[in-house]
């Protein structure tokens, strides 16, 4: 696939987490008033390499943003990383970390001008797996937390991705 040229973000680099990989860009569509979908990019690379910038490659983002819909890719921890901080099993890191940031996303849905009830994830690979843990996972929204960003739903209302992992199971993995 070709790149796909993209403008520079409307915001770069938001951190949604202390970890130096836990930020985010935003492109914030301007072909609507009204608060707008998401469409939420996970990259690939394994979980142990890649990046947010890779977006330009896994779709065509201005598409997304010429019909109105707005546009997150983030960065999350690799599994070495999540390893290094004693998390068991390491890709609860990159995992829980796309959880998060999806959170953060929806907890500035006023101020991005979001509509948090129309977000889909799309990804590639490990990018892919995630977006179908999201999808299919328990929502992690927890209401009664002190924290706003957690009590903010992990729910997404589609997915879409590309050579992604089906199973996270280790012994079918084998």
């Amino acid at each position: 696939q070709p790149p796909y040229p993209l403008p520079p973000p409307t915001l770069a680099n938001v951190r949604y987490g202390p970890h130096e990989r836990q930020v985010l860009d935003f492109w914030q569509t301007q072909k609507t008033q009204d608060h707008a979908p998401l469409l939420f990019y996970i990259h690939g690379g394994a979980w142990n390499h890649g990046d947010k910038d890779t977006i330009t490659r896994g779709i065509n983002a201005p598409q997304f943003l010429d019909a109105g819909i707005s546009v997150v890719s983030i960065n999350y921890r690799y599994i070495r990383q999540a390893e290094a901080e004693g998390v068991v099993p390491p890709v609860i890191g990159p995992l829980h970390d796309a959880a998060r940031a999806l959170q953060f996303v929806r907890s500035k849905a006023d101020e991005w001008k979001l509509d948090k009830t129309r977000v889909g994830a799309f990804g590639g690979s490990a990018g892919g797996a995630s977006s179908l843990w999201l999808a299919l996972h328990a929502d992690l929204a927890d209401p009664k937390s002190s924290d706003p960003v957690a009590r903010e739903s992990t729910r997404l209302t589609c997915a879409a991705v590309l050579s992604a992992q089906t199973t996270l199971d280790p012994q079918q993995v084998v």
